[in-house]
């Protein structure tokens, strides 16, 4: 279990009995793909021991199984945001900077994962010759990221 930090439900495909402790339950409802097990364990209110044997219930029984996390990225006009803003400080050079920072931190297509945006802006910031105006840069930035 330790390796794995997301789950999801599953639905069981047998229409067997199943019989639940309240606090299976309570770790069951907790469980979303989108959590990681810490989460889960602190919304269920459960320590590691307890965490540890009932999940390993509920994988036993087909309830969960190990998921994915699921990455939160920006949408692919935060990436026209950062381009036209960038211009104002190193003109037509702002898209080949920003794609060879999106290669730089191994990010492929056209939307930034929102862990990753502020590495993002502040390589991007590194490019501006201008100190000035690279702090000027992540205050826009900064401001934008935060609506």
């Amino acid at each position: 279990m330790a390796a794995h930090r997301y789950f999801e439900k599953t639905v069981k495909s047998n229409s067997g009995e199943l019989s639940l402790t309240a606090d299976m339950l309570r770790l069951l409802v907790a469980i979303k793909p989108d959590r990681d097990i810490l989460k889960i364990a602190a919304e269920a209110g459960m320590g590691t021991a307890a965490l540890k044997e009932i999940l390993a219930r509920l994988l036993k029984a087909g309830l969960v199984r190990p998921a994915q996390a699921a990455v939160v990225s920006y949408s692919p006009r935060f990436l026209e945001i950062v381009a036209g803003h960038l211009a104002n400080f190193v003109g037509p050079m702002a898209q080949i900077i920003i794609e060879d920072v999106l290669a730089d931190l191994d990010i492929s297509g056209n939307q930034v994962p929102k862990h990753l945006a502020a590495q993002f802006v502040s390589t991007v910031a590194e490019e501006i010759p201008e100190p000035e105006q690279q702090v000027q840069f992540k205050k826009t930035m900064v401001a934008i990221l935060s609506k």
